[in-house]
Parts: C-alpha cells; structure tokens; sequence
C-alpha cells in the first residue's frame, strides 16, 4: 500500500524514495522489525541522494483511507476544488496543478507569472463558448461541460482555462501558460468573480471604489459598468445566477443595490437599506443571507431575490420580501463569524434544502436548516474549528478542521410527541463520527467530492505533502447511531 500511494511521485524523483518512505512510516519506527530495519538503511544511505531528512511523521501511515498524496507544491495551497463531473482536482499556490482524478497523474503544472504578493483564488473554465452572444443573458451556464464518459481526459485538459487574481493582479491563463486576459489595480480588487464561465464573463470591484466592471474575458472587453451616484465606497458585490443574472452590491453604510444583467446592460431592481449593523452576507440560491453584529436581537435575515430577478419593475424597500429568523436559544456568541455553505449547494433544487448553511461562531459552529416544509431550525456542534465544510449531497456530515486534526460529525433531526399546540417538537443530535491526527501542520482546506462525499481532497500548511486524497469507507456512512 505505501509503494501505491508514492509510486507516481517515484517515477518523477526516485532519489526521494528513502524521504518519502520515512516520512510515512516513522511512527512504525521501533514496532515493527522489519520496517525498523528498512528506515535505518534509509537514515544510513539516504545522504547521498537526498539531502531532506524526516525529524517526525509527516503523514500517516497507509490503511486509514489514505489513496494519494501530492508534493508538486512549494507555497500553500490557497484554493483546492474538484471540477463538477470530478475528472480533476485543481490546486492553486504560486502555480496551478490539475491531477486526473481517474489515473492520480498530474495532467496540468502551470507556473504562474511571478509576483511580490500571494494569489487568492481560482475559476477553471474547462470551455468558453464562442458561439453564444451578450444578448444572450439567460442563465443557461453549465460550468464544467465535459462528458465523465469521455476517456480523452489529457485531450480534455488542454482546453482548461484559469482565472487567478492576486489582490492586485487578475489573469486569464490557459493550460499552456498564455495570458488570455490581464488587468492590474493600485487599490486592490475585492471582487473577482466569473458570472458566466461559458461566456467568459466576469465581474471585477475595486477596493474603497463606487463601480463594478463586467469584462469579456474572451474579448479582453469591457462590457458594461456599474457608476455609483454615491460617493460611499462598494464593501462587496456578489452574483446570483439566477434566470437573470442579478448583481448584488453591498456599500459600507448596509446599503443594498441589486441590478439585473441583460444585454450586455446593469438595470437596476431595487435598494434596501439594511443598517450600519450588517455584517456577512452571501447569496444561497435564490435568497440573501444576512448577519448582523451583537447589537441587533435576531439571528439571521434572509431576501427573496426570485422576484428581483423577474421583475420589471424598480422595487422599493418594502417591496423586497425579507425573513427575519430569531431563534430561542439564539446562535451564540455573535457576531457569526463566517457562514459556510454546502460545496456544490447550486447542483440540488429540493425543498428540504431551500436554506441549509453553517454559521460559524468562536465557540461552536450551527448548521441551520429547514426541519420540516416551513420550520428553520439548527444543531450546534461545540467547539474551535479553522475549517469546516460539507458537501450538499451529504450535509448531515460535517467535516472539521484545528490544526492537523480532523473531525467528522454526523448530526440529525428527531420529531417528538406533539405538542399542547397540536405540533410536532423537533429535536437534534450530533454525533462524532470520526478523528484523525492526520498531519503535524495545519489543515488549511477540507474538500469533500460529489460521490456521496467518500472522496475528500484535504490540503496542508506545509509544503512537503500540501496535499492528499483520503476515501471514507462506506460502513463508516452506514454506521448505527450511539445514542
């Protein structure tokens, strides 16, 4: 088994095999012979081919899941996901790497133009249609358009197309390394966001700015702008992909403006003035979640952008439909510090999942979600997490990260006896399913896959192993409750 996990990394550098043996073994050191006797002609003859000598274990041993592991990276992996159909996995440091998620071969190694600050984030663009045209707005965006079926993977990744953007930087790169776009910021971007990857449309908002530019990443053209009347600056934009497209933009006051995008054209739908109390705020679907800070008494609101999608019309404030949600106990202790939701939340369209995310707080994370037809409710799990995800064909498992550990919960609701009111009590449980000590440095990104989550890409601080790939046994899913 350990010869399966680093044998395509052997191919590429055999005079690692000592370094990469040891690093996976050494907690065997001293209790199993064998392998004692193997890792102390390591330590013996390793020098004179590899200069890396392993202090302490860096991963663990094969037989806990573990199927891949990957060192193509020197920085931290910053962004890591699976394209839709899961044929790859895609990793961003200072260059991108593609693994075909069928053979565990490295398909892609970008190097991406160097720059005296860090990227931040990645959109794969696997095609841009070039048929379609801008009065063609509909939302008719299908991401990732390739056929799983197709065995011509390599052939596949050659037409993949990148935009990163540093906090000064955005580019467009193809899978051969030919910038295809490129603009640069003195303030510093705050947003950076394809709204149509077929299109190759993209939203960019200037930090401490009043305007928001939508380009043609294809032309390399500026489509269309967004000029403020105000002088308060854009705190951030966010898109919902909705028939339209609809164009959120938040200013620093709590002002929200929201514009519809059709023919190549910003139309604006309506203003609501939500306070200088607003905190996070995110697009799940076809609502607008909102958080405040401690001093507003509810926990969340949420907006119905369908109707500001299919309106003509310019709505005012009370015209919006907005939900205010205060639960007893309250999600505590505010302010919510990020809200999560599931990886893959725009694939399922069902009305148990119509509002589902986590809400993260410095002592517990919430997984708020809808009970029964009407009823918002949620279970908290107590603790200190860096990273928490879950994936929106598994959200009763959550997956959780502090430090190098690993945690997986499994939570649940439970209808109880009716009521002096005639209605059902529901109650929730979580359980901890599993924990792993999977690394010695910190877990930076947990990315569970479509296939029921079984696959999970998880990416490290250290720049030895960033990255691996583990598979949960399916008994472990199945597994009974402990009450």
């Amino acid at each position: 088994m350990t010869y399966l996990l680093f044998g395509l990394l052997l191919n590429e550098y055999p005079d690692n095999y000592a370094f990469e043996l040891t690093a996976r073994l050494i907690t065997l050191y001293g209790l199993k012979p064998n392998i004692t006797n193997l890792m102390k002609q390591c330590d013996e003859q390793s020098p004179r081919h590899c200069a890396l000598i392993v202090p302490y274990s860096q991963i663990q041993p094969p037989g806990n899941g573990l199927i891949y592991s990957m060192n193509k990276h020197t920085t931290p992996v910053v962004d890591l996901d699976f394209t839709n159909n899961q044929m790859a996995a895609i990793s961003l440091s200072n260059k991108i790497i593609v693994i075909n998620m069928r053979t565990g071969n490295t398909a892609i190694d970008l190097k991406l133009p160097t720059l005296n600050e860090p990227y931040l984030n990645s959109t794969t663009i696997t095609k841009i249609d070039t048929d379609q045209t801008q009065q063609d707005m509909t939302n008719n965006d299908s991401g990732d358009s390739d056929s799983s079926n197709d065995s011509n993977d390599e052939e596949k990744f050659k037409h993949y197309m990148f935009l990163v953007n540093s906090l000064h930087n955005v580019y467009l790169i193809s899978s051969q390394g030919d910038i295809k776009f490129h603009r640069t910021s003195e303030k510093g971007y705050s947003t950076v966001e394809v709204i149509n990857r077929r299109m190759g449309l993209c939203i960019l908002a200037e930090q401490n700015s009043n305007s928001v530019e939508c380009w043609n990443l294809r032309q390399n053209k500026l489509v269309s702008t967004i000029d403020l009347s105000t002088n308060l600056p854009v705190k951030q934009v966010l898109c919902a992909p909705l028939k339209t497209y609809l164009i959120i933009v938040v200013l620093v006051n709590g002002t929200i403006l929201f514009y519809m995008f059709k023919e190549s054209t910003f139309i604006h739908r309506g203003t609501i003035d939500a306070g200088k109390h607003l905190d996070v705020v995110i697009v799940d679907k076809d609502k607008l979640i909102c958080t405040f800070d401690s001093t507003i008494p509810i926990d969340f609101a949420h907006i119905d952008l369908q109707r500001l999608s299919e309106t003509q019309q310019i709505l005012s404030d009370k015209d919006i439909i907005k939900t205010l949600v205060a639960f007893n106990p309250p999600i505590s202790p505010k302010p919510i510090q990020k809200i999560i939701l599931p990886d893959d939340n725009d694939q399922i369209d069902n009305e148990s999942m119509k509002l589902s995310f986590i809400a993260l707080t410095k002592e517990s994370l919430c997984v708020v979600h809808v009970c029964r037809k009407d009823h918002i409710s949620y279970v908290r799990i107590p603790g200190q997490y860096d990273v928490v995800s879950t994936h929106v064909k598994r959200v009763h498992f959550i997956y959780t990260a502090r430090g190098g550990t690993i945690n997986m919960f499994k939570w649940k609701c439970i209808e109880g006896e009716d009521n002096e009111l005639g209605t059902c009590d529901i109650h929730h449980i979580y359980q901890l399913f599993l924990s792993i000590d999977i690394s010695s440095s910190a877990v930076l990104t947990i990315k569970p896959s479509s296939d029921s989550g079984k696959n999970i890409l998880i990416s490290f601080e250290i720049y030895l192993f960033p990255i691996i790939c583990y598979r949960w046994f399916i008994s472990l899913f199945d597994a009974k409750w402990n009450y």
